[in-house]
């Protein structure tokens, strides 16, 4: 059975409880109209309560009419079955570095085109041999296990895969290590110092530049929004400010310090 230009007219149509069924009508009156059974395996559990919006409209939206527990239910087969709903889930890695002794090694994601680039010291080559990366992302999980360990040292690309909740779109990064002779790591991790961390109102950044230019520094949440921005002139050697963070939520953020095409990042905590 089919219906057409209907709207979501509850999000849970067992409220206080919860059984997984909305309803939608052929106008946008609050809690009338037809119940959807979320029966499939492929219409998440949790799709009325996440994925649509009372008075959204629906395209159409079809499945098998059913009877049970006194009331007539629409149950779609997949998400196919449904038009209309435009949710989107966040599906990201925001976050990926290899912990080696020196300091973590911060890899630079391009969000376009699905890559993840790290650059390593030659002679640090057999710290990354069996290492599990440390990922921050978005989404339902993350395949493989960030946990597991990973031969980061032959240089070949190495594939993670987020998947989003309810609708469990895929996007695969590709991971690319590459090693450049010459590299000194203790100075490298010396050019971005943060304290104290975790932080629970004001942070200092040290940073060092090798020349007088606008650097930009600011705090990127886990689903990659700017939560702060400060812009500011740095002066050759190393450079001090002050961020803050007093209205940030407790979590983990990234810390960019962006000066021309140089970009150091660190992760914070926020504790409170």
């Amino acid at each position: 059975m089919r219906f057409e230009d209907v709207f979501v007219t509850s999000n849970n149509a067992d409220a206080p409880s919860t059984f997984g069924e909305w309803r939608f009508g052929s106008d946008d009156t609050p809690d009338q109209g037809l119940r959807v059974n979320d029966i499939s395996y492929e219409v998440p559990f949790e799709f009325g309560t996440d994925s649509v919006v009372v008075g959204d409209p629906l395209g159409f939206i079809q499945g098998i009419l059913t009877y049970s527990f006194s009331n007539f239910k629409l149950e779609p087969r997949d998400l196919n079955d449904i038009d209309g709903f435009s949710t989107t889930y966040p599906n990201s890695i925001t976050a990926f570095n290899l912990p080696l002794p020196g300091g973590s090694v911060n890899g630079i994601i391009d969000q376009t085109a699905l890559t993840i680039s790290l650059t390593v010291a030659d002679g640090e080559a057999s710290e990354v041999s069996s290492i599990a990366p440390e990922v921050i992302f978005t989404g339902q999980y993350v395949d493989p296990d960030p946990s597991i360990e990973q031969d980061f040292s032959t240089g070949s690309p190495i594939e993670y895969t987020t998947y989003a909740p309810v609708t469990f779109e895929a996007k695969t990064y590709t991971v690319q290590v590459s090693f450049v002779a010459g590299i000194d790591a203790d100075n490298a991790q010396n050019q971005l110092e943060v304290f104290p961390n975790p932080v629970s109102d004001n942070l200092t950044v040290v940073f060092t530049a090798n020349e007088s230019a606008e650097t930009i520094v600011k705090i990127v949440d886990a689903v990659g929004h700017n939560v702060l921005e400060s812009n500011v002139l740095s002066t050759v050697g190393k450079n001090f400010v002050t961020l803050d963070l007093r209205g940030l939520p407790n979590g983990l953020y990234l810390l960019h310090v962006q000066t021309g095409e140089t970009v150091n990042i660190q992760k914070i905590k926020v504790s409170k």
